[in-house]
């Protein structure tokens, strides 16, 4: 089988500065959800919504997550990641993570968390918010 490229045109308005974020937040971001091994219509949690968080939202939705979780203290992150895919925010800063993420998915913990900060913190929580068989993705390095 022959490979198929995967390549796009970048507009000579984009510089390369800026270009170069496509390649590395998006792709990883992307990553973290197929890793993830997203059922369809199934549970997801994104600790952090940076870029490449925001990307994993987004691509959680792609790869048919039927809830998508994003965990941010951020109020400008928290509006990017709503318009990015995710249905319910978190705020760490005035809501414990694991209960509320409990709380929204009836008890049972999400398929699939998708860390993407970096901090054993967030590693912890991935843990403890995903349902036993579930999967962790680790993105955040």
């Amino acid at each position: 089988m022959t490979p198929m490229p995967n390549l796009a045109r970048i507009p000579d308005a984009i510089g390369d500065d800026v270009a170069v974020y496509c390649a590395d937040m998006l792709s990883t971001g992307f990553m973290g959800a197929e890793k993830g091994n997203i059922p369809i219509g199934g549970t997801v949690a994104v600790l952090a919504q940076g870029p490449v968080g925001l990307m994993a939202t987004a691509g959680a939705r792609l790869r048919g997550a039927g809830q998508v979780i994003g965990v941010e203290s951020v109020a400008s992150r928290q509006k990017l990641a709503r318009e990015y895919g995710a249905d319910e925010i978190v705020d760490f800063t005035s809501e414990d993570v694991v209960e509320r993420i409990q709380e929204l998915t009836g008890g049972r913990g999400v398929d699939t968390a998708i860390e993407a900060l970096g901090a054993d913190i967030t590693f912890q929580t991935a843990v403890k918010v995903t349902k036993p068989g579930g999967t962790v993705s680790v993105i955040g390095y």
